[in-house]
């Protein structure tokens, strides 16, 4: 496992315990965590796409999207 594929996994993980837990004051860090890891998509071997990613999480807490 390379760094950026590390880092994906620890981005992608903070970003689904913010969703998941319902943390509100979190999403402004989840934002950012999604993009870092929209990023690191090119990096990344074969984890499954950032694509991928997105569609299995969307639909979590409706009020984290509006700002994207």
């Amino acid at each position: 496992m390379n760094r950026s594929e590390v880092v994906q996994d620890v981005r992608w993980s903070c970003f689904e315990f913010a969703l998941d837990q319902s943390r509100s004051s979190r999403y402004k860090h989840a934002v950012r965590h999604l993009l870092e890891c929209a990023s690191l998509a090119a990096n990344v071997g074969d984890f499954g796409t950032h694509e991928a990613f997105g569609a299995r999480i969307h639909g979590k807490n409706t009020s984290f999207w509006s700002p994207l």
